[in-house]
């Protein structure tokens, strides 16, 4: 009888065969399976795996130099051959490298070589058993050189292009032309270089080029609005027109009227026409037509040239009958507004009514002519008196001049008068000769010299009718001319234009005539202020002498090139300097209206002499 064990024993053996044996059998089986696929792997390391292609190249078990020979030769074939562009009828050959256009060999041979070498185990064996079973096609890859492929086209596309034309008007004249828009074309290179590099991947030979419309700027819509612009801009002349308006005397005062007209006809509105492009509402672009402002502006600013005028004041005398004479007529002062002008002119060539009157700014002047009657100038009010005994002839003449334009001079009521800006400019340009002035402690040769004499005596009528001194600078020192006569001490001036003047103001209620007169034989200056008696009465108080300043001994002599030679003459005594005053009283009906005092300080002067110099 068996023992437990040895039975349980007995049992188990036939299991740990039978695991034996199926180990046994599934080695045999690894090896069988393993080793096959092993030597695969170890065969196909250096080769593209079988069943690959590029496009139609078949490289599967080529090594990768095979493989590129493989697709040199199949592929360089391909891209060496012309292809034929084609538009319409026209056609231009040219190469595939002329393009720019290559397939991309390195890149296609690494898309081959990488088919079942990335991924995991699995993934590599399965993609290498797709292969194997049913192929694998790697797609043909371009590769494109844009520049060079751009370039060629743009040579083709010169044949091709057209440029669109903008519907435009034409004026010739006072006559318009419309000209039609045409829609212009244009090859589309960089869609073309694309369809271009598709068919090189298709193996065409013929590829049309893609041509695209270019539609105008401006159709012939477009210009609707200016051709209607135009229409009414030429539809006729424009006029200008202007009434003169002159106040002139001639025993009388006449107040002439002169029409004046000037015209823009529709050849030279054509010429000033311009247009610009804008964008409508809707976005187009359409042309408008426009008279351009400035030719219109020239054109106005040659009728200001006629037309402006400063305003002149008229000058008169006072005649012994007690009547005014105008000795110079005034002006109204003109002003083209050219601005205004111009949008008038423009306004009118849009519009049915093309006459404008022109737009003229206008100045009265202060003193005008035709007021005269009211001006209320009928009485002496003021006179000043001087002697220019002594003179040289030069002297004498300047001071003829000077007293000549400061002669019908008239002063509005409330206005200052100023002594520089009536005479003018002091120059030998204006006509003044070579006379002796002060400058410093010496009496030298100055153009306008003696023109001070004048300026003293109108000083003293000013003074003698009351007005008020706005602005006085006396001499700096005694001259021997102001004081003949038995004229105070203290009662002269002295200007240099345009720095130091004589200004005073009229503070009558009327208006003031300056009127001079010269006595040649007396060598007397004499002038008058006439205009309606105020009612006061002025009243001098002085000189005052104080602070007597001994004069010194001569100065050198100086040299006159215009006195003969050796010929010596006085020009400055020897005279004390001084502080001298006087007083005005302004009264009235015994009332004391104002009371102004004039002070002077004259400088000590030295005798001089001058000594000729003309052979």
């Amino acid at each position: 009888m068996e023992k437990p064990a040895e039975r349980n024993a007995s049992r188990r053996l036939p299991w740990v065969l039978l695991v034996l044996a199926a180990g046994l059998c599934l080695g045999l089986c690894l090896v069988v399976g393993v080793l096959p696929v092993a030597g695969f792997e170890l065969w196909a390391r250096e080769r593209v795996y079988p069943g690959v292609r590029v496009g139609d190249v078949p490289l599967g078990g080529l090594s990768r130099p095979e493989s590129q020979a493989a697709l040199a030769e199949a592929l360089g074939r391909r891209q060496g051959e012309n292809v034929t562009l084609r538009y319409g009828e026209r056609t231009w050959r040219t190469t595939w490298a002329d393009l720019g256009l290559s397939y991309d060999t390195e890149r296609l041979l690494a898309a081959a070589w990488a088919v079942g070498r990335e991924g995991d185990l699995r993934q590599r064996l399965g993609e290498q058993w797709g292969a194997l079973r049913r192929g694998h096609v790697v797609p043909l890859a371009v590769g494109t050189d844009r520049v060079r492929g751009l370039a060629t086209l743009n040579g083709i596309a010169r044949d091709v292009d057209r440029p669109a034309v903008n519907a435009e008007l034409v004026i010739a004249g006072a006559s318009m032309r419309a000209t039609p828009s045409q829609i212009g074309q244009q090859v589309d290179v960089a869609a073309t270089l694309d369809r271009l590099g598709e068919a090189l991947l298709g193996g065409d030979s013929e590829v049309a080029l893609i041509v695209k419309d270019v539609p105008p700027a401006i159709d012939d819509v477009g210009i609707v609005e200016a051709r209607n612009s135009v229409a009414r801009l030429l539809q006729g002349p424009v006029t200008v027109k202007f009434t003169e308006r002159t106040w002139t005397y001639s025993r009388s005062l006449v107040l002439k009227t002169t029409e004046h007209a000037w015209t823009l006809t529709p050849e030279q509105i054509g010429a000033m026409i311009g247009f610009a492009q804008v964008k409508a509402a809707d976005g187009r672009i359409v042309l408008q037509a426009q008279l351009g402002e400035q030719p219109v502006a020239a054109f106005v600013q040659d009728i200001a040239k006629k037309i402006d005028q400063p305003a002149r004041d008229a000058r008169f005398q006072h005649q012994a009958s007690g009547a005014l004479l105008p000795t110079v007529q005034s002006q109204e002062g003109r002003r083209v507004d050219v601005a205004e002008a111009v949008k008038a002119i423009v306004a009118a060539a849009n519009s049915e009514q093309r006459t404008i009157a022109l737009p003229v700014k206008l100045q009265k002047p202060a003193v005008a002519m035709e007021d005269m009657a009211q001006m209320g100038i009928k009485e002496l009010v003021g006179q000043g008196v001087s002697y220019f005994t002594g003179s040289s002839s030069n002297r004498a003449f300047n001071i003829r001049l000077g007293a000549q334009r400061l002669s019908g001079a008239v002063i509005p009521p409330g206005a200052v008068a100023s002594f520089n800006a009536i005479v003018g400019p002091v120059s030998a340009e204006t006509g003044y000769q070579e006379g002796y002035a002060i400058r410093g402690d010496y009496t030298i040769k100055d153009v306008g010299g003696g023109i001070c004499q004048v300026a003293t005596t109108a000083f003293r009528a000013a003074f003698w009718a009351g007005l008020e001194i706005v602005e006085r600078h006396p001499h700096s020192y005694r001259l021997s001319y102001y004081e003949l006569g038995g004229q105070p001490l203290g009662l002269d001036a002295t200007v240099y234009e345009p720095t130091v003047d004589l200004k005073f103001r009229n503070n009558t209620s009327a208006y003031l005539l300056i009127q001079t007169s010269v006595d040649t034989e007396k060598n007397l200056l004499i002038v008058s202020i006439y205009g309606t008696k105020p009612g006061w009465q002025v009243r001098l108080d002085g000189p005052r002498q104080e602070n007597v300043v001994p004069h010194g001994p001569p100065l050198p002599d100086d040299t006159d090139s215009q006195l003969a030679a050796g010929v010596r003459r006085l020009v400055q005594p020897g005279v004390d300097g001084m502080d001298v005053t006087i007083v005005r009283t302004i009264t009235q009906g015994g009332r004391v209206l104002r009371s102004d005092t004039f002070f002077t300080r004259y400088k000590a002067t030295r005798e001089q002499w001058v000594v000729g110099t003309k052979q």
